[in-house]
């Protein structure tokens, strides 16, 4: 390996070391039902991807809707990876 792996590997580590803690703090307010601080500050922008999306925030899915958008995802994903592998040599 050469100089500039270890430098991005080190920078990765750093960013995800640094994340660690803002980001648990974060998804335990939200898993507790409390509303963290910097959300007010993000609302509208959630509220306007939902209703672009069509998307009712209060509702919840089924096992099948669930497991339909899961598949549909993760083939989304796989369409998305093959794509840029065979459009890499471009």
């Amino acid at each position: 390996m050469n100089p500039n792996a270890y430098l991005q590997i080190g920078l990765f580590m750093g960013i995800l070391l640094l994340t660690v803690k803002p980001l648990g703090s974060y998804i335990t307010q939200i898993m507790d039902g409390r509303l963290p601080q910097f959300s007010r500050l993000l609302y509208p922008l959630e509220k306007a991807m939902y209703r672009g999306c069509g998307i009712e925030a209060t509702t919840e899915m089924n096992w099948q809707q669930y497991a339909g958008a899961m598949l549909l995802f993760n083939l989304l994903g796989m369409i998305a990876v093959y794509a840029l592998q065979r459009l890499q040599g471009l």
